[in-house]
């Protein structure tokens, strides 16, 4: 297998592995066992990245994968809507302030104004 494709399933593996231990934690009965089942394949990965893995081995990094997919989507929903939120809330607000006060004290008057209600997004 080639040392990249090892490599990011050994890192899916092992990013499931600890999912399951988290899942685990919050009185998952099935965890324990999915912990086992990625732990186990992250130590035959570790052990020899060139090892031959079972049809279900590779079932499981695929079910691993499409885990990892959509924790790697939610995160970047999460910084698209905060980037969003900068562009049309923060950015025009500090835009506002450079544009319109000439001093400090215009600055700080302007700012306490406008950053009262941070949720408020009219600019």
């Amino acid at each position: 297998m080639d040392k990249q494709f090892s490599n990011l399933f050994l890192q899916v593996v092992t990013k499931c592995e600890v999912a399951a231990e988290e899942s685990r934690d919050q009185d998952n009965p099935a965890a324990e066992e999915l912990r086992e089942k990625f732990g186990a394949l992250r130590d035959k990965l570790t052990a020899d990245p060139n090892a031959t893995l079972t049809r279900s081995e590779y079932l499981q990094i695929l079910v691993g994968c499409m885990i990892v997919k959509n924790q790697l989507l939610t995160e970047i929903l999460k910084y698209q809507e905060t980037a969003q939120y900068y562009g049309r809330v923060v950015i025009p607000r500090l835009e506002r302030i450079m544009n319109e006060t000439k001093n400090d004290d215009e600055a700080a008057t302007l700012a306490n104004e406008i950053f009262q209600t941070i949720d408020n997004s009219n600019v």
